[in-house]
């Protein structure tokens, strides 16, 4: 099961590789769909690295704050992708270039997820941040 900011991220990625049209925001940006795509793994990154390090109840109370940061993150990382005009080709396949490190991510966090329930280290705040 994704992790409910993790699923944003799914959509994020989606959405970079498959959208349709997105309307232009009339503030500039240095953003592009590249360096969008390149964060999101970036944040994926950290959040495997922080689960990774949850093997007890002081380490999981340790990686909290972090998690919520990276939910935060993304979550703002979301809304700046909506103000990027559509992709170009390039930027399709700029994101393709990300998908290999990003299925693996995903993979290693939904290893996480599930060895963390098995354990029953799941508490509830981090049920929060990361279960929809």
């Amino acid at each position: 099961m994704y992790p409910s900011y993790f699923h944003h991220s799914l959509l994020l990625l989606a959405t970079i590789a498959c959208v349709a049209g997105a309307q232009q925001d009339a503030m500039p940006s240095t953003d592009t769909h590249q360096s969008l795509a390149k964060e999101l793994v970036d944040i994926l990154s950290q959040t495997e690295i922080q689960l990774n390090s949850c093997t007890d109840e002081a380490s999981i109370t340790a990686a909290i704050p972090v998690l919520l940061e990276l939910s935060q993150r993304t979550a703002k990382l979301k809304q700046r992708q909506k103000a990027l005009p559509e992709p170009t080709v390039q930027d399709y396949l700029a994101a393709q270039n990300l998908v290999g490190d990003f299925n693996t991510l995903a993979q290693a966090i939904e290893q996480h997820i599930a060895r963390l329930q098995r354990e029953n280290l799941l508490s509830p705040q981090l049920k929060k941040i990361l279960l929809p």
